[in-house]
C-alpha cells in the first residue's frame, strides 16, 4: 500500500462522445491524497505449484472529508419481478454529478442518470424457455458516482429476478464485413466498472462498429475462450467446455474483444453461472493452454480442457482478429519454469492476429486507457493508428503500466503487426496455426 496523489482523468465536454457525458465532463480543481494498493493471489493450480500474482492497482480515497469525497445512497426495488428500478443520491464532493450504472440490461449501460428502470435480463444455458418466457435468477445491480473533481463512489446490490433470456444469434447470421467488437468484464458489477465504460465510449465513436457482446460478472466465463467439441454448437456446461464460437457468445464472434479483469502469467480471472462476487479473482480461472494439472480451474476443481487453436478466425463463425487483455502481467517475458509469452499463450492461436496486454501490473485509469486504445485505433483525434501503436501509446498517455504484444510470423516472415482495425486501414493474413513458423513479441 503506497499514499499517492493521483489525479483523475481530465476530461473536456469536446472530447465525450455523448452529450449528456458533455454534461458532467471531468475537471479537477482540487486533488486529494489517495491510497494504492495492490494484492498477492498465491494461486496454487492442480499440481501444488504456487505460481502467484499480483491484482490490479487499485485506488481509495484516504479521506472521508464531505467537501471532498461524495457519499451516496442507492435504493433498489423489484425483488421478485420482471421489472426493476433503482434510485441513488448523491452529496458532498463537487457537484455535478455522473453515474456509471451495470446491470444485465444494455439499457442501463448506456444510462448516465441518477435513476433506471429496466427489464433484467439472464444468460440461460442451455437455451429452453422462449423469448418471451422468464426464469428466476439473481441480478447484480451497481451505481458509480463520479464527482467533478474525479472521486468515484461504487454502491451495489443483488435481488432476485424473473429474467427474460438473451436470445442467440440466429444460427448462420451473416455479418459481411462489418466491424465488431466485445468486452469480458467478470469483475463487476464492483470492478473495474469505470473501465468497461471508457471503452464503449471508445468504441461508441465513428466506424467502431456494433458491440456483438458484453458478458459482465457472472455471465463472463472460462468457456468463452474455449471452442467447443463440435464447433458452432454448445455442450452441457458451456462455462467449462467452450462456447467461443457460438452465436454471439464467445470472443471469437466479434472482431476485437478487450478482456477487462485481473491477470497473470499462467492465466486470466473469470466466472460461472450463479457465481457470487466472491468467487471473483479467488478459484475461477482459464489457465494457459496445456498447464499441468487443468485449464478451467472452477470452485470444484480443476478441469483439463483442450482449447489449442481455439482463438481466432478459422471456423464460419469466427471474426476474432485481435484480443486485447487489459490484465496484469499476462504477457511477463519469463516466469515459473521460464515459459516465455509466446510458449504460454501462443497454442491458443488459431487465425488470432494479436494479443495485446503487459509486462507488468496494470493501473486503475478510471477508463482512460480503454478509451485512448479505442480513441486511437479509430482515429478520433488524428489519423488512425495501428492495433499494436494505439495499444502502446494509450499506455504511454495515461501512465498505465507496461504495453506488451505478441503475434504469430509465418514463411517469408509475414505477419499482422501492421494491422489496423477494420474500415481503418490494411490487416495482414489469418495464419493457421499449421502454417506458423515463428513469434513476434514487443515491450515498451
Amino acid at each position: 500500500m503506497r499514499l499517492v496523489y493521483w489525479c483523475p482523468p481530465i476530461e473536456s465536454a469536446a472530447s465525450t462522445e455523448r452529450a449528456q457525458d458533455a454534461a458532467t465532463a471531468v475537471g479537477p480543481v482540487s486533488l486529494i491524497p489517495w491510497y494504492s494498493f495492490t494484492g498477492s493471489l498465491p494461486a496454487t493450480d492442480a499440481t501444488g505449484r504456487v505460481p502467484g500474482a499480483t491484482t490490479r492497482e487499485r485506488l481509495i480515497p484516504a479521506t472521508d472529508d464531505p467537501r471532498y469525497v461524495p457519499s451516496i445512497q442507492l435504493k433498489v426495488s423489484g425483488s421478485g419481478t420482471t421489472q426493476v428500478q433503482a434510485s441513488v443520491t448523491a452529496t458532498g464532493g463537487r457537484a455535478p454529478y455522473a453515474y456509471v450504472w451495470s446491470a444485465s440490461s444494455p439499457e442501463v449501460l448506456a444510462n448516465r442518470t441518477a435513476s433506471v428502470s429496466y427489464a433484467p435480463l439472464a444468460r440461460v444455458v442451455p437455451s429452453t424457455i422462449g423469448p418471451n418466457e422468464t426464469v428466476a435468477t439473481n441480478e447484480s445491480l451497481s451505481v458509480t458516482v463520479i464527482d467533478a473533481n474525479g472521486i468515484a463512489v461504487t454502491a451495489s446490490q443483488t435481488l432476485p429476478v424473473q429474467a427474460r433470456q438473451i436470445v442467440p444469434e440466429p444460427r448462420g447470421k451473416s455479418h459481411g464485413s462489418d466491424a465488431s467488437f466485445g468486452c469480458e468484464s467478470p469483475a463487476e458489477p464492483e470492478e473495474w466498472t469505470q473501465e468497461r465504460v471508457g471503452w464503449q465510449q471508445g468504441m461508441a465513436n465513428p466506424g467502431g462498429g456494433a458491440q456483438e457482446f458484453l458478458w459482465r460478472g457472472d455471465d463472463s466465463w472460462p468457456g468463452d475462450y474455449i471452442r467447443p467439441p463440435t464447433p458452432g454448437s454448445l455442450p452441457p456446461t458451456p462455462w467449462t467446455y467452450g462456447d467461443a464460437d457460438y452465436s454471439n457468445w464467445g470472443i471469437n464472434t466479434a472482431n476485437l474483444v478487450l478482456i477487462n479483469g485481473d491477470g497473470s502469467p499462467n492465466w486470466l480471472t473469470a466466472m460461472f453461472p450463479g457465481a457470487p462476487q466472491s468467487d471473483y479473482n479467488s478459484n475461477v480461472y482459464l489457465w494457459r493452454p496445456a498447464n499441468p494439472g487443468g485449464t478451467v480451474q472452477l470452485p470444484s476443481g480443476f478441469t483439463t480442457v483442450d482449447y489449442h487453436g481455439s482463438w481466432g478466425t478459422r471456423g464460419p463463425n469466427d471474426r476474432l482478429y485481435w484480443l486485447a487483455g487489459l490484465l496484469c502481467d499476462c504477457l511477463d517475458e519469463k516466469v515459473g519454469a521460464g515459459l516465455s509469452p509466446t510458449d504460454r499463450w501462443g497454442p491458443a492461436f488459431g487465425g488470432l492476429h494479436m494479443f495485446t496486454g503487459f509486462a507488468s501490473g496494470a493501473a486503475y485509469s478510471a477508463g482512460a486507457f480503454p478509451k485512448a486504445f479505442a480513441r486511437n485505433i479509430l482515429g478520433v483525434s488524428g489519423p488512425p493508428e495501428t492495433i499494436l501503436s494505439a495499444w502502446l501509446n494509450a499506455s504511454t498517455s495515461t501512465n498505465e503500466g507496461t504495453a506488451a504484444a505478441m503475434g504469430p510470423i509465418t514463411t517469408g516472415n509475414v505477419c499482422d503487426i501492421d494491422d489496423y482495425y477494420i474500415g481503418k486501414g490494411s490487416r495482414g493474413p489469418s495464419i493457421p496455426a499449421s502454417q506458423i513458423t515463428g513469434w513476434w513479441f514487443v515491450h515498451q
